[in-house]
């Protein structure tokens, strides 16, 4: 009877203590969503972590403090919020889809195309929540489902149709489609406003597939450069001046494919390149190289994966005006093969063997070996493009009885980059390291060379553009051998020039 009586007693304190925690609830949770919708996502972010202390229980509360962290760019809070929403009541109106764009930025690609599949099974018309299941299978490099997705986004929300028809493009691309990625990068310039962000990508991809979706391309560059170091560096041998100079150069590229599907491709190429001395005429250079190649796709992985097999012949002349004192001959053969494993990364990895004959340096007669694997990453919608990457080289030349060893096995480490900083102007680097060892030399030579190249890439008028150039080298060589190094240098070239490309 005594309990009963102080129970009776304690209710009505009970119920006022809780009426008004209920009530500051209610309203930190009201003022979160209006300050949402006015789009002050930080300071609703405030109002609606004390909506979710007070109570707890409430998947509106967190699932409302997750698009909030979501618009200030805290994906992993976003994620758990909803995560968290979702986890108190599963039936809550788009939680899925909220979900899966979290799980998009947090490039958790698996998880996002999961819980956007859910969304879809309960709103299968939902043109939005097609879109994001393609982004998301296009950034998981699922895509040809990805291109299905955008089909029904397009069809179900046609205000998408820019934006879909765009990532289709991207998709296509991936797969090495490049007659149907031009057709869709095409349609997004005539649809999108002139200067917007997707037709200005567009653009870029356009650029690209201009070389690759043709079966004729030339290029020819011609200008001036000075060099601190003059020197000859085909491949595997460095002969150098030590003196300075300026000259002329000219570059031509021709190819032609005369087999060119979207599955395989079957190209010829020649290059050659002149360079005219002002006064160490002894080193002019004159090349000639030969390619036949090949692509074809390979169906039997779920990633897009394309072969490819690279022939040469190299042809380098020295001296005289123009030069024509045979230097060296070159043969290589590179297979190798590229993935696509997202829109924004594809992996290259080929083994190339390469002969080496000089003609009046035999101790430099080599066969070459070396494995490459690169990795090029698209950035800010291919505006930047990086390509770290990595070189195993064993060169194995000819062993003269009174002559140095070139014999050597090397690691190399390079960074490529691409970038677009503004309208019409493009912006080239390469950053190189490697050490060799000449292990087979007599006197233990051993080199460490750091070198960078920066060109700058500016169009003129259609299909002509101003190059600018400079290219700097260090080789820090080492051995036993008495008295300075001969061959530790350091190079500076400047260029300046003008290219033609069809």
């Amino acid at each position: 009877m005594k309990k009963k009586v102080i129970l009776q007693l304690l209710l009505p304190a009970l119920l006022f203590c809780t009426i008004p925690a209920f009530a500051n609830y209610e309203l930190n949770l009201n003022k979160g969503i209006a300050l949402y919708l006015e789009k002050n996502y930080s300071e609703s972010i405030v109002y609606l972590e004390q909506a979710v202390s007070e109570n707890p229980d409430s998947p509106v509360a967190y699932q409302m403090l997750g698009l909030s962290n979501y618009q200030v760019g805290n994906y992993q809070l976003s994620a758990d919020n909803l995560e968290k929403a979702k986890q108190l009541d599963p039936e809550i109106e788009d939680i899925n889809l909220e979900l899966g764009n979290s799980y998009i930025k947090l490039n958790r690609y698996d998880e996002a195309e999961k819980v956007l599949g859910e969304y879809l099974s309960v709103k299968p018309n939902s043109g939005i929540g097609n879109y994001f299941l393609g982004y998301a299978e296009l950034l998981n490099g699922n895509y040809k489902q990805s291109i299905e997705s955008f089909d029904k986004a397009i069809v179900l929300n046609p205000d998408l149709t820019l934006q879909s028809t765009y990532y289709q493009g991207v998709s296509y691309y991936s797969l090495f489609k490049y007659q149907k990625a031009r057709d869709k990068f095409l349609k997004v310039q005539e649809t999108a406003a002139p200067g917007e962000k997707l037709a200005l990508s567009a653009q870029e991809y356009l650029e690209i597939l201009r070389v690759l979706g043709k079966k004729y391309y030339a290029n020819f560059s011609f200008g001036y450069q000075y060099d601190t170091n003059v020197g000859l560096e085909p491949e595997n041998v460095q002969i150098f001046s030590d003196e300075k100079d300026s000259s002329l150069y000219l570059f031509l590229n021709l190819g032609y494919k005369p087999y060119f599907t979207d599955d395989a491709t079957i190209g010829v190429d020649y290059r050659t390149f002149f360079s005219f001395h002002d006064e160490l005429t002894e080193f002019n250079l004159q090349t000639h190289a030969f390619t036949l190649y090949g692509e074809k796709d390979i169906n039997n992985f779920s990633m897009p994966v394309r072969g490819f097999l690279i022939t040469s012949y190299k042809l380098v002349l020295i001296d005289g005006s123009p030069a024509d004192n045979l230097f060296s001959n070159s043969y290589i053969a590179a297979p190798g093969f590229t993935v696509r494993w997202s829109e924004k990364l594809t992996s290259r990895f080929f083994y190339k063997f390469q002969y080496d004959d000089f003609d009046e340096f035999p101790e430099r007669d080599a066969y070459n070996n070396s494995l490459t694997f690169a990795n090029f990453y698209r950035l800010f919608d291919g505006r930047l493009i990086l390509s770290p990457g990595v070189t195993l080289e064993l060169n194995s030349a000819n062993d003269i009885q009174g002559e140095r060893s070139y014999t050597f096995w090397s690691p190399k480490i390079f960074l490529d980059a691409s970038a677009s900083p503004m309208e019409k102007v493009i912006l080239y680097s390469r950053l190189h390291y490697y050490y060799q060892d000449y292990y087979n030399d007599e006197f233990e030579r051993r080199d460490n060379q750091f070198g960078f190249r920066i060109l700058l890439q500016r169009e003129l008028y259609k299909a002509l553009y101003l190059d600018l150039a400079y290219d700097f080298i260090y080789n820090d060589s080492s051995s036993d051998i008495a008295g300075p190094e001969p061959f530790k240098y350091k190079r500076n070239v400047f260029t300046v020039g003008f290219s033609l490309k069809y």
